[in-house]
C-alpha cells in the first residue's frame, strides 16, 4: 500500500504505512520508502535518517542515495556528498547535473584533480559550459599543459567574449 500511495503522489499517506511496515519489520524497502515520501514532504531530517538506514541495509539503492546527496549539498556537507554522488555518476555516467554536484564537493574540498576529472566529463557532457572549461584551464596550465589550457581558455572566449580571465591567459600564452 506504500508504495501505491508513492506512485499516487500520497505522501502523507505513504509516510504513515511505510513507518506502520518498519515498526513491525525494519527493512531497506521500508526505510527508502520513508526517505522518499519525507523527502517530498520537506521533512528533511526524517528523509536523511531513513535514507542512511536503507543504504546502510541495502548499499545498492539509488533512490535513497539520491535523497541523501540533495540534502547533502544543500547543507553543503560535501564529503557526505560527494560519497553518494560518485555512487550515482557511477550508475548514470551522462547525468550533467550530478557531475555539476560532484565537481562542487571537489571544488569544496580542495581536491583539485578529481575537480579536472570532473571538470572534463563536465565539458563533454555539456558544450556551453564556461566555469567548468576555466577551472580545467587553469588546472591544465598550472599541471604544465600549456597547449590543453590554450584550446580551452580559447573556447571560453568564443562562448564568452566578456571573459577578461580567458583573453588575460590567451594573450600571455
Amino acid at each position: 500500500l506504500g508504495e501505491f500511495n508513492l506512485k499516487a503522489k500520497k505522501y502523507s499517506e505513504a509516510l504513515k504505512l511505510y513507518s506502520r511496515a518498519s515498526d513491525l519489520k525494519s527493512t531497506a524497502e521500508a526505510s527508502e520508502g520513508i526517505a522518499i515520501s519525507a523527502f517530498a514532504l520537506k521533512q528533511w531530517n526524517k528523509a536523511r535518517e531513513a535514507a542512511k538506514a536503507a543504504v546502510g541495509r541495502n548499499g545498492s539503492l539509488v533512490e535513497s542515495r539520491k535523497i541523501l546527496a540533495s540534502i547533502y549539498m544543500r547543507a553543503k556537507e560535501y564529503r557526505d556528498a560527494k560519497e553518494q554522488l560518485e555512487f550515482l555518476v557511477g550508475k548514470e555516467k551522462y547525468n550533467l547535473e550530478y557531475w555539476k554536484q560532484l565537481a562542487e564537493c571537489y571544488e569544496g574540498l580542495g581536491q583539485t584533480d578529481k575537480l579536472s576529472e570532473a571538470d572534463a566529463k563536465i565539458i563533454g557532457l555539456d558544450k556551453k559550459n564556461v566555469n567548468s572549461r576555466l577551472r580545467r584551464a587553469r588546472y591544465l596550465l598550472v599541471k604544465g599543459d600549456p597547449k590543453g589550457s590554450y584550446e580551452l581558455f580559447k573556447n571560453v572566449v568564443a562562448l564568452d567574449p566578456k571573459n577578461i580571465e580567458a583573453f588575460k591567459n590567451l594573450f600571455q600564452l
